[in-house]
């Protein structure tokens, strides 16, 4: 059977339902009289009505069935047929050759030879600040006030104060002191900074981390650092993205503020996870083809 009339099916199921539904009406249209005469000359009353209805439900359940397997296997077909717009061999994949590199996927109809070297020279990072580390426990010396400014990107600032001495003039721990600067400095979200405490077999630091990547995202730390010496400076500096691509001979370099990045004219999104190379192309997945066909026969 061509796959172009399976689609045919479902008017002659309906045009075989109605013509058996029309019989039934008819051998139950029939007159008393007739059914009595019926009776008498049978000498039953039902086992001839229970055989017709026997057998329609039973032609019924076959037509079903019948229809529900076709339906599958023009399901099945239509992958295969080059025309159909979501047929396996147009159904374009996107892939990378070294996922350590970058990792990709199609966000919108691919074209079929697209053929892209990546190359990774620097990853996006955020800006990372972290004082001196210490004791959890250990106190601070005298006069280690925290009294010093974080402006964030955008240019907003806040003033961060911490005492470096409790209510009853006793020297703090240096757990304690960073605890409190968390605090106050997560308080100010407008910042573009989240502040944490690290703590590495038992020494602590206060850490700041800018919120977003890129080197438009950085941040700065003047004043008194007090207990959190060394907050001032960046143990990771902010950084773009760096890359080239290259396609049809061409080689173009491009920055970004993140390592999520499109190629092919946005057609391909693309995450940047190492510096390195790998190759990006668009084609037919085999295995989808495979899975088709396999589909096809079990129809």
């Amino acid at each position: 059977m061509a796959i172009s009339g399976i689609g045919s099916y479902n008017y002659q199921y309906a045009s075989s339902l109605n013509q058996m539904r029309w019989l039934e009406y008819s051998k139950n249209s029939a007159s008393a009289a007739e059914e009595a005469k019926k009776k008498l000359e049978s000498g039953s009353s039902s086992s001839s009505t229970s055989s017709v209805k026997s057998s329609y439900s039973s032609t019924e359940s076959f037509l079903r069935d019948y229809q529900s397997e076709l339906t599958a296997l023009e399901s099945a077909a239509s992958k295969l047929i080059y025309g159909n717009s979501k047929n396996v061999f147009t159904d374009f994949k996107a892939a990378s050759t070294n996922e350590d590199v970058a990792s990709v996927k199609g966000n919108w109809r691919l074209n079929g030879n697209t053929d892209i070297t990546l190359n990774v020279t620097s990853l996006a990072q955020a800006q990372k600040n972290e004082s001196a580390a210490h004791y959890s426990q250990e106190k601070v010396e005298a006069g280690a006030d925290m009294e010093f400014k974080i402006t964030g990107a955008s240019g907003m600032s806040a003033e961060i104060s911490i005492s470096s001495t409790n209510k009853d003039g006793s020297a703090r721990t240096y757990n304690d002191m960073y605890q409190d600067a968390a605090k106050a400095i997560n308080a100010n979200s407008h910042l573009g900074v989240r502040a944490t405490v690290s703590n590495v077999e038992g020494k602590v630091s206060l850490v700041l981390t800018a919120k977003d990547t890129g080197e438009s995202k950085g941040f700065t730390v003047e004043g008194k650092t007090g207990a959190a010496a060394g907050i001032e400076n960046a143990s990771v500096a902010a950084q773009d993205a760096v890359y080239s691509v290259t396609e049809n001979g061409y080689t173009q370099e491009y920055r970004s503020s993140t390592n999520d990045i499109t190629l092919d004219y946005g057609r391909i999104d693309a995450k940047l996870k190492a510096t390195g190379e790998t190759n990006v192309y668009t084609g037919v997945d085999e295995d989808d083809v495979v899975a088709a066909v396999k589909d096809l026969v079990d129809k």
